[in-house]
């Protein structure tokens, strides 16, 4: 403005320095209008800058109040300058203390002790003076659990003026998300530690394969000390477990899927462990191939498990020998094989000759044992190349892969028997069995596993039939004859299984004194469903060969009690009854407790039931063992008969030692007695030896009235056979003690004879 004046007045002054008045005036006017304009453009300057001032707290507060975080504005001296509405909500237990130029610092103090901030329970001191401190700098940001199980983040900056600015952010969401994520991550490393898993990734041209913690605990290598390179990795792989793994990822470059592959690992310690590699594909940008990706998995436990489930399914667990399932795999390959090759093999099928008298006998642990034993000498023979076999029970195979003729098979067979015959120890004592053994060669005898396997058992009982203790081989001319009995013995497993088909007949046994009957004896007949009547001379060596004797006189025993109940409750006189009894069926280490069941069941008086026994039943068992069950049945009150008496030499020896209560004399006395003085002499001597022993004497065989008149003048108590009545049917039988009419017995004795049924 001086400036201005002085230019105007140097324009007012002439050249003498006279001053032009009336100049001057307009000159001055004109430099208050020029002064007034500048005001105003100033004034309008400072207008418009306090009009954007305005505007720009306008902007700053909407900023702070639509923000959803929390924002507060502090002076250097700590005091609220600014805050927005969230700020107030987030702090709402102390809202009271919140207030422009009120002290932060006292929100902080009022917060504390309204217990806001939990984690500060018992350290409130220390809690302040963290907060105090937050001036001193630039960045101040943590994190702080709050009332409510909530989580506040608190992020402060330094403004120029010293005061500051800050944020206050609710991430209570975020923080549960976050446990969640780390709980499932604990989660999802607890299951592969169980799991034994761990997980790895490669990238193509990398050196380093980059392995997870878990699979260096898996391998037992240190991850301080061992670099996992690709190399390395192949190479702990045993066999061709490396070239199986790169030959599953090539597949997986060409499929993009996922595979798997199972392969043995040397860990660091050097033992070997089984594991399943997974491994796909890892894709960059574009779906670009850039490396690999999988997980490594222990699999040595289910491995382990695999083996002993096909132990389980395929060996016996009793022996360690193949089972059944196995047998059948490796006889059909091998039979496979030598339709392809022509070579031979042999199948020999076992059958231990006494094993079931141990069993019995001695229980069946000790037959556990035996089984067990066998199993062991059968290997010892075997070797390597060919293999041993339990099918079940006591019955075992043998398979001789390639035989070079068929004294290899014999020769093996024969080691065998010897072997088995041999006396073998037990727990228990010391035992004697045996076996018998059939042979069948493949391909001669049948090319799969059906046929050679028939043929096999065809020669089997061929070698049984023939005495036992023997082997023999298939032969053509064995089908029919063994077939038949073969098929004999599965009708009558099924007959004595389904309890149809199987009868007992009986036949009187006469009081000679008297001529009435004082009891019947049982005989078991069979009736087949195809061939009718099957003679009790073809269908009970078949049992005996079988060893489904035992159970054909349990089943006899029990109907023949039956049947003496059904006769007492029909108000009949009581006769006893009297059963064969087998030498298998009285070994059985139950068969006591079988006759006590039996004449519990059926309500029979113990008087009623006769079992009769043969010497050669004696002869085959322990003396102790006979004596012990003799001595138990008589405590039943049963009646015991030696049967067959005579015929062999240790006979006195047993009227001695056992509580007989009858003897039956062998029909061989009776017949030679006809004709010869001196048998008569022999047969009157052994009635004598009885009746003086207190034994009564019986006669079986019977044939004539002459034979009947013979045993009545000797002594002879008791009397039976086909000049009486051959065995019959129960309503037959009972019609004849009626009767009493031995003529009429002896002309039904005729027809009986000619019905083969006798």
């Amino acid at each position: 403005m001086r400036r201005l004046f002085e230019r105007q007045l140097a324009k007012a002054t002439g050249p003498s320095g006279e001053l032009d008045v009336n100049l001057l005036a307009s000159l001055v006017v004109s430099a208050y209008e020029e002064a007034d304009r500048d005001r105003q453009r100033t004034d309008r300057a400072i207008s418009l800058m306090i009009e954007e001032v305005h505007q720009t707290n306008a902007r700053l507060l909407d900023a702070f109040t639509i923000v959803p975080e929390g924002l507060v504005l502090l002076n250097a001296e700590g005091k609220y300058v600014l805050y927005n509405q969230r700020f107030v909500e987030l702090y709402d237990p102390v809202r009271d203390t919140i207030g422009i130029g009120a002290d932060f610092s006292d929100t902080i103090r009022a917060a504390l002790q309204r217990n806001y901030y939990p984690d500060a329970a018992g350290q409130e001191g220390a809690w302040l003076a963290e907060w105090l401190s937050r001036p001193q700098r630039e960045h101040y940001r943590t994190e702080q659990r709050i009332s409510g199980d909530r989580w506040l983040r608190v992020d402060e900056r330094c403004t120029a003026d010293g005061g500051s600015i800050g944020i206050h952010v609710d991430i209570t969401d975020l923080k549960q998300r976050e446990e969640s994520l780390m709980a499932r991550s604990e989660q999802l490393t607890e299951a592969q530690r169980m799991g034994k898993i761990g997980d790895w990734t490669y990238e193509l041209g990398a050196a380093d394969v980059r392995w997870s913690a878990q699979v260096f605990k898996l391998l037992g290598f240190a991850a301080d000390s061992f670099s996992p390179t690709q190399e390395a990795m192949m190479s702990m792989c045993v066999g061709d477990g490396a070239k199986r793994v790169l030959q599953a990822q090539s597949e997986i470059m060409r499929t993009r899927g996922v595979r798997s592959v199972d392969v043995q690992i040397r860990k660091a310690d050097g033992s070997i462990g089984e594991f399943v590699v997974t491994s796909k594909l890892a894709l960059g940008r574009d779906n670009r191939i850039i490396g690999f990706s999988g997980t490594i998995q222990d699999i040595s436990e289910r491995k382990a498990a695999e083996r002993a489930l096909e132990n389980l399914a395929y060996y016996d667990a009793l022996t360690g020998l193949a089972n059944r399932a196995l047998f059948q795999h490796k006889v059909s390959d091998a039979l496979a094989r030598c339709a392809e090759t022509g070579a031979q093999m042999a199948l020999l099928l076992l059958d231990l000759d006494r094993f079931k008298e141990v069993n019995d006998t001695l229980g069946h642990d000790s037959g556990d044992e035996l089984l067990a034993t066998i199993a062991r000498l059968i290997l010892r023979i075997l070797g390597r190349d060919n293999f041993g076999f339990r099918l079940g029970g006591d019955e075992f195979a043998i398979a001789v892969m390639d035989p070079t003729d068929r004294q290899t098979a014999a020769h093996i067979a024969a080691e065998v028997i010897a072997a088995l015959s041999a006396p073998m120890t037990l727990d228990r004592g010391e035992v004697r069995i045996g076996a018998s053994i059939g042979i069948a060669v493949a391909p001669d005898d049948g090319s799969n596993l059906v046929d050679i396997l028939r043929c096999a058992d065809v020669a089997l009982y061929r070698a049984k039939e023939s005495g036992r203790g023997c082997f023999k081989f298939f032969e053509p001319d064995m089908n029919a004859s063994v077939q038949k009995k073969m098929a004999m013995s599965r009708g009558l497993q099924d007959a004595i299984s389904a309890g149809k088909g199987l009868e007992l007949w009986y036949q009187p046994q006469v009081d000679v004194a008297t001529e009435r009957v004082s009891g019947f004896e049982a005989h078991v007949r069979w009736k087949h469903p195809d061939l009718g009547y099957v003679s009790p001379n073809e269908f009970l060596p078949v049992a005996r060969t079988s060893q489904l004797i035992r159970d054909v006189g349990l089943w006899s025993l029990r109907e023949a009690a039956l049947q003496a109940r059904a006769w007492i409750d029909a108000g009949e006189t009581p006769r006893e009854i009297a059963v064969s009894v087998s030498a298998m069926l009285i070994s059985h280490r139950d068969f006591v407790h079988d006759i006590a069941v039996v004449l519990n069941d059926v309500n029979l008086p113990p008087q009623c039931l006769c079992l009769e026994v043969t010497e050669d039943l004696l002869i085959k068992n322990a003396a102790d063992r006979i004596r012990s069950v003799f001595r138990e049945l008589k405590r039943l009150g049963v009646t015991l008969v030696l049967d067959d008496f005579g015929t062999k030499h240790s006979s006195l020896n047993y009227l001695l030692e056992l509580p007989f209560d009858r003897i039956k004399i062998d029909p061989i006395f009776k017949d030679e007695a006809a004709n010869s003085r001196r048998a008569q002499k022999l047969l009157r001597g052994i009635i004598a030896l009885g009746h003086d022993l207190g034994m009564k004497t019986s006669a079986k065989g019977v044939e004539s009235t002459a034979e009947i008149g013979i045993l009545r003048k000797l002594g002879c108590d008791m009397v039976q056979g086909d000049a009486i009545l051959p065995p019959s049917p129960a309503a037959e039988a009972l019609a004849f003690a009626y009767s009493g009419a031995f003529g009429r017995a002896a002309q039904s004795t005729g027809t009986r004879r000619k019905a083969g049924l006798g």
